[in-house]
């Protein structure tokens, strides 16, 4: 039976974890944070208050060196002290840390580490969670849209989730694997126009949706092509210096040449590679250093 409305979009995430893509509700969060600030506040100044209150009686002064004095004292201002502290303190739970985690386990297997009824946890954890691959956006906009996809399965307020305005607000529960410039680049433009192009007419639709013209094409296999690319473009970059250099005797022209194929080296370190500043630079270095070693030796070499 095919389902239609949430459950056909919650069918379409559960396959293709990236497209689960929700809002933050940042707005809503700080402003709630806020509120529950504003609220201890005035709860902190009215304990304050009632704390002081009475202060120079024999009883009161007992209450405020005795736990159990206060919490079972039968003084009405006691009672009203105490009475306040735990007000304030189910308020402190809602606004900071408890002492009781919970472990959830996201998609990829990872336990992710909670405090129990924390809105600091809860916003941190929303924060840190990085937007949408703009291509996963995109798609998941096509689809909701397209008749023989989504069809717009959501009625109601939320289908205005993923509009442009809410962008910024958006965030990816598993967004792709942080793969380097050229492999994103790769996926998510070079494959997308091949097959509008060419790849519509031998790559068979999802089986689970086959009149949606929904094409799936591996991430693992399509990163290690690049991979494979990026490997062998490395290994031609110092071979085809070396070899141009050896037919040139100009000293300029060489130095020209070392010079455009060590900024060659290291753009493709940048983007093939998810190297580190520090890896791309020693990288780099050791990359000119063997082209300087070849023309001095063959200079020479030739004197």
């Amino acid at each position: 039976m095919e389902r239609d409305g949430h459950a056909k979009v919650a069918g379409l995430i559960s396959r293709y974890p990236e497209l689960a893509i929700m809002r933050r509700f940042g707005d809503l969060n700080m402003e709630n944070l806020l509120y529950l600030q504003a609220e201890l506040v005035h709860l902190e100044s009215e304990y304050r208050t009632l704390a002081t209150d009475g202060r120079g009686h024999p009883d009161r002064l007992i209450s405020a060196k005795d736990w159990a004095s206060l919490a079972y004292s039968e003084d009405k201002n006691d009672l009203t002290q105490w009475k306040k502290m735990l007000e304030i303190r189910q308020r402190l739970k809602e606004y900071s840390m408890t002492s009781q985690p919970l472990s959830r386990t996201n998609f990829q297997g990872r336990k992710l580490i909670f405090k129990a009824d924390e809105a600091f946890a809860q916003v941190a954890f929303m924060t840190s969670m990085k937007s949408p691959n703009p291509y996963d956006l995109q798609f998941f906009r096509s689809w909701l849209e397209r008749p023989k996809m989504g069809n717009f399965p959501i009625l109601g307020p939320d289908q205005y989730v993923w509009d442009v305005g809410n962008e910024a607000d958006l965030v990816a529960i598993q967004r792709r694997k942080g793969e380097d410039f050229l492999t994103r680049w790769f996926i998510d433009k070079v494959i997308p126009s091949f097959h509008r192009c060419l790849g519509k007419y031998f790559k068979a639709a999802i089986p689970e949706e086959p009149e949606s013209e929904i094409s799936h094409y591996s991430d693992s296999h399509l990163a290690r092509f690049v991979h494979v690319f990026g490997v062998v473009l490395s290994s031609l970059l110092p071979i085809s210096s070396i070899v141009i250099l050896y037919f040139v005797s100009s000293l300029l022209t060489r130095l020209g040449i070392i010079a455009t194929f060590t900024a060659l080296f290291s753009l493709s370190l940048a983007t093939v590679t998810q190297a580190r500043r520090i890896e791309i630079f020693a990288g780099t270095s050791a990359f000119a250093a063997v082209q300087v070693v070849f023309v001095t030796a063959n200079t020479n070499n030739m004197i």
